[in-house]
């Protein structure tokens, strides 16, 4: 089998992703033929052939799969059962795994704690395989109700967790006992706790995550900058830091003659696991220290193979042990990175390359292995980020990991602990500037949006191929084949600009309005609100609703520019999350009324990144792109934000749309006086539905097939109020709602349109 791992592995990955991710089991035929023509061509042997096969028997009858996400009974109150993960505890919640003793059923039990709590002293009884007594009923785990919305249930699901309980009090969860593992766990908070007690809090985030792996403590804005140049692996624990995890240990063990080579390689066997929990257990660790145990056991048998066979031999073993760790992004990133390095070691070990250039090539061939899934996780990458890991990455490898180490030794000195700090400070933070000003003056992202699954697979094929062209010198074929990616990226980008069919989005964000209109052929993306949450009166200042329903919501479409954002009147749940909009996307021009008042902060922004900002009134007409709008109010002030709402008339699938903003009863009466042969296809309800607006005697003159309701769950203000749903009904209007429906989309083209729900 020496050299043939990797073809075992691929056919075992494979068989997983066909079985479990596509779910199109007559993919298996195609890898039965793909095995058969290796064979006949005599690139494997009956062995490969024999192993290959039980290894796809083994993945369709033998390993558990994943359930399917349906509707499952809440399990009741009182559950008996065992925490089987580790308990994290962040300033905002605390979380475990635990399994039930009667049905094996996983929970993923949560308990939000109040801004004077202290978790840790709440619940000093949850341990690692502690037996508890849990006194609350599971529910179902929520799902996304817009598309590119993070999915949590879907997400647990793949972790075949189909159940959550949200403590309410930490006397709803009783526990005793521990495992063996809570030992290394309490060794690892122990540590933490030391490193929180001696260093700075922003200094002890970043040791916490580049030896311990929990990165919750470093600032959101350094995550996402990282992120954005795609340099997120640095802080994932990976080869680099168990490799200096083990020269420490042979250092300490042989140099100092504590013990012998033979003794010390037993022993570093022994902490590789124990480091892989102490550090998270993420699937980047685990590959890098079952890799390393792997070369060590190799080494004392005298066995021989090759880094790939190690690594096939590796990715067969935590597959076959954990199916579910196929979905793991880091999973997938980690083994993909790794592999293309390996399979790149020919023309990765020229001699004629410098230390820059073979760093240039090590950043090219890990961005392009990961390429296809960066955009299928995040809709976009970035193509300047080559070039700034060529430039990061040394200085992480050199100082950065090695000295969050070295603090980590010297926290109990403390004199000498502090003057470190210092000195770590005054440098990272002079390099954090330095990215800080590359991200402000040199971000130029490629937006792909969703992909189809079988493009990725198509880029593999052109990619191993330009690969192995490279690893042949066959230079100008590899150009060619790397052209064939690039086309494809590109023919990707471009679908939007050759599509004849358009998009209204009614977005769910709750109670609050956030619509997109995106134009045939791309002519024109066009926001109408864009609002943030505000509950009872409490708004909600955080770019939640931004960042996780309309920015990938946008990105996903493939969205960069947007040409106009309507604001129909100032109120948080209309424009909470433009700012931030404005801020992070191109945005041609702004409209808003005679009356709205701008805000100094976002006159600021505004003026900074927004191509323009105008005023309109009452009769005026505007092209955007190839869509024309009419403006049928305010014509005066009315001496009310909502009363001064923008009111938007235009044409959109053949079918006449109003948008009412949240207008009143005044408004509406003014409208069909104004323009009393107007008569429309669908109708944005006015203020979420509320009794305030949508009278009977304006719904007679419009005459609306469709009425379009955004209100948030089960809120506080009774929206939409069952006085406008039975005025509604009256009329014979088909009512769409996102506290019912999620988002509500309607698909159009010139001769007509359809409505879809995104809940169903």
């Amino acid at each position: 089998m020496t050299g043939y791992w990797h073809i075992t592995a691929i056919i075992m990955t494979c068989t997983v992703v066909i079985t479990y991710i596509l779910q199109q089991t007559w993919l298996l035929f195609a890898l039965l033929i793909w095995m058969g023509i290796l064979y006949y061509q005599k690139r494997i042997n009956p062995i490969v052939m024999i192993v290959s096969m039980l290894l796809m028997i083994y993945v369709l009858f033998l390993m558990p799969h994943p359930k399917p996400l349906q509707d499952e009974s809440p399990l009741t109150a009182p559950l008996t059962g065992k925490i089987t993960s580790q308990v994290k505890y962040t300033s905002k919640k605390t979380e475990f795994t635990f399994r039930t003793n009667h049905t094996n059923t996983l929970i993923q039990v949560v308990y939000f704690p109040a801004d004077n709590e202290q978790p840790h002293t709440l619940f000093p009884d949850l341990k690692h395989g502690a037996v508890c007594n849990v006194h609350a009923n599971s529910e179902r785990p929520s799902t996304s109700t817009n598309p590119a919305e993070f999915n949590y249930r879907e997400y647990l699901a793949k972790q075949n967790i189909h159940h959550q309980i949200i403590l309410q009090s930490p006397h709803d969860i009783a526990c005793t006992s521990e495992s063996y593992l809570n030992k290394v766990f309490e060794i690892s908070h122990f540590f933490q706790g030391l490193i929180d007690s001696t260093y700075h809090s922003e200094t002890s985030a970043w040791v916490k995550g580049l030896v311990f792996g929990d990165d919750s403590g470093i600032d959101k804005e350094h995550l996402e900058l990282f992120r954005r140049w795609s340099l997120s692996h640095l802080l994932a624990i990976s080869g680099l830091h168990v490799g200096l995890v083990m020269a420490l240990i042979y250092f300490l063990l042989v140099r100092l003659g504590l013990f012998t080579k033979e003794k010390a390689g037993w022993v570093m066997l022994t902490f590789l696991p124990l480091y892989a929990l102490m550090a998270g257990g993420a699937p980047s660790v685990w590959r890098a220290a079952l890799m390393a145990g792997l070369f060590i056991l190799m080494q004392k048998w005298k066995l021989v193979g090759s880094l790939t066979d190690v690594l096939s031999v590796i990715l067969i073993i935590v597959v076959g042990f954990n199916p579910f760790i196929i979905y793991h992004i880091g999973f997938q990133f980690s083994f993909l990175v790794t592999f293309g390095l390996l399979l790149s070691r020919s023309w990765l070990s020229e001699t004629s390359n410098s230390p820059f250039y073979t760093l240039l090539k090590i950043g090219f061939i890990s961005q392009m292995m990961i390429l296809p899934l960066q955009i299928i996780y995040f809709y976009t990458f970035n193509p300047l980020s080559i070039l700034l890991n060529v430039l990061v990455v040394p200085y992480f490898t050199f100082f950065v990991i090695p000295f969050m180490f070295i603090l980590l030794a010297f926290a109990p000195i403390t004199v000498l602990a502090h003057k470190l700090e210092m000195l770590f400070v005054i440098v990272h933070q002079q390099i954090l500037n330095v990215l800080y000003w590359v991200d402000a003056h040199m971000y130029a992202p490629f937006t792909v949006g969703t992909i189809p699954i079988f493009s990725a697979v198509i880029y593999y094929v052109f990619l191993l191929w330009m690969m192995h062209e490279l690893e042949g010198k066959h230079y100008f074929k590899a150009f060619a084949r790397g052209s064939a990616l690039v086309l494809l990226l590109v023919v990707l980008t471009l679908r939007p600009y050759v599509s004849q069919t358009g998009t209204v989005t009614m977005l769910d964000i709750g109670q609050g309005d956030a619509l997109v209109i995106e134009l045939p052929y791309r002519k024109g993306v066009i926001v109408i609100d864009a609002g943030a949450q505000v509950s009872f009166g409490n708004i909600d200042k955080s770019d939640k609703v931004y960042n996780q329903i309309i920015k990938p919501f946008l990105l996903s479409k493939g969205i960069d520019h947007v040409d106009a954002v309507f604001l129909t009147h100032r109120d948080w749940d209309h424009i909470g999350s433009v700012d931030a909009l404005v801020g992070e996307f191109s945005v041609g021009t702004i409209y808003i009324s005679d009356y709205y008042e701008i805000q100094s902060d976002s006159f600021k922004i505004w003026a900074e990144h927004a191509g323009n900002v105008k005023r309109v009134r009452q009769g005026m007409s505007l092209q955007i792109g190839s869509q024309p709008f009419t403006i049928l109010s305010p014509g005066r002030d009315w001496g009310s934000p909502n009363e001064n709402s923008l009111v938007l008339l235009t044409e959109l699938g053949n079918s006449t749309w109003l948008f009412t903003g949240d207008a009143g009863e005044k408004v509406e009466n003014d409208i069909v006086t104004a323009f009393p042969d107007l008569k429309i296809d669908v109708l944005k309800i006015g203020h979420h539905g509320s009794r305030t607006s949508t009278k009977s005697r304006f719904i007679q003159e419009v005459q609306p097939g469709y009425g379009l309701i955004s209100a948030g769950r089960n809120n506080r203000y009774g929206h939409p109020a069952p006085e406008v749903l039975e005025v509604l009904d009256t009329y014979g209007v088909h009512v769409l709602r996102t506290d019912k429906d999620g988002a509500v989309i309607f698909q159009y083209q010139d001769d007509g349109g359809r409505f879809l729900k995104y809940v169903r």
